[in-house]
């Protein structure tokens, strides 16, 4: 969940997370859950990204396993609806027996600006004064 590309979920080890906080103490960004981490019965953790903040926070945690399951099924669900996209995208393409094609890289085609990066050509120094 670091920089620009954030994931739209991560599934984090509960151990490593438990094993930072004995190591790091209050320091440690699961220092606040560690009794909820604890308590959860699972061996992974799912942190999920919530850009809407629909919960109150950007990142949000199952810490039960209903909450877990529940949206682990969502994600499979989204998983499986992109992947039958793609996959009757590449039928149709298939198909259409790469027929139009060339239009498409006709139409995609990206204007190509070549910048050259040289240094001034210097001239003779001519005063405007003199």
């Amino acid at each position: 969940f670091c920089g620009f590309h954030l994931r739209p979920y991560v599934f984090m080890d509960k151990e490593a997370a438990l094993a930072e906080v004995k190591k790091m103490g209050f320091a440690s960004d699961w220092d606040p859950y560690k009794k909820e981490i604890g308590a959860f019965s699972g061996s992974q953790i799912l942190l999920l990204f919530d850009p809407d903040r629909s919960y109150g926070e950007k990142v949000i945690m199952t810490l039960t396993q209903d909450a877990y399951e529940r949206e682990l099924a969502r994600i499979q669900e989204k998983r499986d609806a992109i992947l039958e996209a793609h996959e009757a995208a590449q039928r149709g393409e298939v198909a259409a027996g790469g027929e139009g094609k060339e239009e498409e890289l006709e139409e995609n085609v990206e204007e190509n600006i070549v910048v050259r990066d040289l240094p001034k050509e210097c001239k003779e120094w001519a005063s405007d004064t003199a």
